[in-house]
């Protein structure tokens, strides 16, 4: 009875440590199916009631017999949920599978700009559109070639401050409206700024330009001479291709005479990938006019200068060239050229653009009019020539070293882009 009573102690210590283990066992349950279900569950909307309960739903650690949602399942039914794509394994399981078939990239590679933007220039255009498609932005001011309506002020060009040029510096010049006289130095100031009208292919440009010279005058006035250059037209830049730009031109000199006159200039050149540049350039003028002005009048004996005034006409001289341009580093580039005048003058000359940081630039050009053979008038007095030197500030230019197609093409009008003559 003893050995009785031992056996049946030792069975019910042992029921008793089973059942303890049990319970342990069923309490760390849940952690482990816990940690064998996937961290994504469904939503209410992403469930399913099916008719047959030989599916189950994969990766959703649902309890197909339990309730979801506050709702049980009716008696034969079972609950599925779609597992998310990216969730879904690769092989195949039941009805659930969906083949995902991933197609090659496709990379459309842009050829090099022919007279439109860069990439990476257009993209600034679209960022700067609030993301929009490039050509549809509906809320971006100058955009003329949008398909989506637009408000009226839309379909107005739209300034572009980083494209806003001051210049200043300074200059020596001298021609026949010098009459013979000491050459003309002086300083200039002005400003010279584009608007794109269709995203920088076509470019709108206009500038200004004031000089002061002769500041003690000259033998043929005692006067100050001032001028007023204004410049305004179109123009194309492209990395590679066919690159030109119109402008007209109108000067207001005054000096012992008032003289307004007007011209048309253009230059037209192939730009070549290797950033070479060779064109023709022009300036042919569309007005003359008439002053009163003071006329030198040496004695017989050129001991004796007297002043005599006369009714002059004053004339654009054309000028045509042909040219070759080099491109520089960040937007820099340099150009000669030489050509010839409509009054059988031969001309040569140049102009030169180096930046010194993305805001400021040294800027110089020359030209040389050589004097007509035909001509009664001494060779000094027939003479065009020009020098200028100064410098470019951009207040608003972008960062970086990037081209610029908005930067206007032509410069602003000067004593060497505007020559004169005198009948």
């Amino acid at each position: 009875m003893i050995g009785s009573a031992g056996s049946n102690k030792w069975l019910a210590n042992g029921l008793a440590i089973g059942l303890i283990a049990g319970g342990l066992l069923l309490a760390d349950a849940p952690v482990a199916l816990a940690q064998r279900t996937a961290t994504w569950g469904p939503t209410r909307d992403a469930v399913a009631v099916i008719q047959t309960d030989d599916e189950q739903a994969i990766g959703t650690g649902i309890d197909l017999t339990g309730s979801y949602g506050g709702e049980r399942a009716l008696p034969g039914n079972s609950l599925r949920a779609r597992r998310p794509e990216r969730l879904m394994p690769r092989g195949t399981v039941g009805q659930l599978h969906t083949q995902v078939t991933q197609g090659p990239t496709i990379v459309e590679e842009l050829p090099l700009s022919l007279g439109l933007p860069t990439d990476s220039h257009v993209a600034a255009d679209c960022a700067s559109c609030g993301d929009n498609s490039c050509g549809q932005c509906v809320d971006c001011c100058g955009q003329w070639n949008s398909c989506g309506p637009v408000s009226p002020c839309c379909l107005l060009p739209c300034p572009r401050l980083d494209n806003l040029e001051l210049l200043a510096g300074v200059q020596g010049f001298t021609g026949p409206a010098n009459r013979g006289g000491s050459g003309s130095f002086g300083f200039y100031e002005g400003f010279n700024h584009a608007i794109p009208l269709c995203r920088d292919v076509a470019c709108g440009q206009f500038g200004a330009r004031w000089t002061q010279s002769n500041f003690d005058g000259s033998f043929v006035s005692p006067e100050e001479r001032t001028q007023i250059f204004l410049t305004t037209g179109l123009f194309r830049r492209v990395d590679w291709g066919l690159q030109a730009g119109v402008v007209f031109d109108y000067l207001h000199d005054e000096w012992d005479y008032e003289a307004d006159l007007g011209q048309l200039r253009g230059e037209i050149g192939w730009k070549f990938a290797c950033r070479d540049e060779v064109g023709f350039r022009f300036s042919v003028g569309v007005n003359d006019d008439t002053s009163v002005l003071n006329e030198p009048i040496l004695s017989d004996d050129g001991q004796e200068l007297t002043l005599r005034q006369r009714t002059a006409q004053f004339e654009v001289n054309d000028l045509f060239a042909f040219y070759y341009r080099r491109q520089f580093a960040c937007g820099g580039e340099g150009r000669l050229f030489g050509g010839f005048t409509n009054n059988q003058q031969g001309l040569f000359g140049g102009d030169a653009r180096v930046p010194l940081s993305p805001c400021w630039s040294l800027s110089a050009d020359f030209l040389y009019v050589v004097p007509s053979n035909e001509s009664a008038a001494p060779g000094y007095v027939e003479e065009t020539w020009n020098v200028a030197v100064g410098v470019v500030w951009t207040p608003f230019a972008k960062p970086g070293c990037g081209p610029n197609y908005g930067r206007p093409l032509l410069d602003v009008a000067n004593n060497g882009t505007f020559a004169t003559r005198l009948q």
